[in-house]
């Protein structure tokens, strides 16, 4: 990475207004790393492989050997490489019976009275508790260090830990971005969680999280 991108960095956040909003402070660090990047680095040239282009691959290359299969008169593995295609066989839904075991439910009405009534009881059941055990158990040390605000030090011990070559997040940063960008970018990332810790409020980015199910051939 160019020496110049962490003072780039610098510069274009003093001419951004401080806020006192942990969101718009987020917002703007991510864009000014953002372009800063995008003006000193650039993007990857090159044959990049993406989803779909993987994907594409991977469609053209069954569709030949799903050919070859059946030029050769070999059913088994013909419905195999089928089957592989559509994924496992669908089943019916078990059926849900009541409470006591006797009766299967088929109405919509009913089906949703006994999904409640099952979580009803499966999270506000009773618990009986011996205060007597509870009052042996050894309490702890309060530890009054995890009370205390991040230091510089801990924010860049953290950034160092970080593993290389790893999917970025939704907002399109790598860690190599706060590893190589230098005191300035390590020191605006120390400022903001200062702030979220002084302001009790995080950004909706952290709360935010991008789930993908991925397919188990079984």
């Amino acid at each position: 990475m160019p020496c110049k991108t962490p003072e780039l960095v610098q510069v274009k956040l003093q001419y951004k207004t401080t806020s006192h909003l942990v969101q718009e402070d987020w917002n703007q660090l991510t864009e000014a790393i953002i372009t800063t990047c995008e003006e000193t680095i650039g993007h990857k040239k090159g044959n990049i492989k993406t989803g779909s282009t993987t994907m594409n691959r991977w469609w053209r290359e069954k569709a030949c050997e799903i050919q070859q299969l059946a030029d050769a008169n070999d059913t088994r593995d013909f419905f195999n490489a089928v089957k592989e295609i559509y994924g496992p066989s669908t089943h019916g839904q078990a059926p849900l019976k009541s409470k006591d075991g006797t009766t299967i439910l088929k109405i919509d009405t009913k089906l949703g009275d006994r999904l409640k009534e099952n979580f009803e009881d499966l999270l506000n059941h009773k618990v009986a508790i011996d205060r007597n055990v509870l009052n042996m158990i050894p309490k702890e040390a309060k530890e009054d260090s995890l009370a205390q605000i991040l230091s510089l030090d801990e924010v860049r011990n953290t950034i160092k830990a970080m593993k290389n070559n790893k999917a970025a997040g939704p907002d399109g940063i790598p860690a190599e971005i706060y590893k190589f960008g230098g005191d300035v970018i390590q020191r605006q990332l120390h400022q903001l969680l200062t702030k979220i810790w002084i302001n009790e409020g995080v950004p909706s980015y952290f709360r935010d999280a991008n789930i993908i199910t991925i397919y188990k051939q079984k």
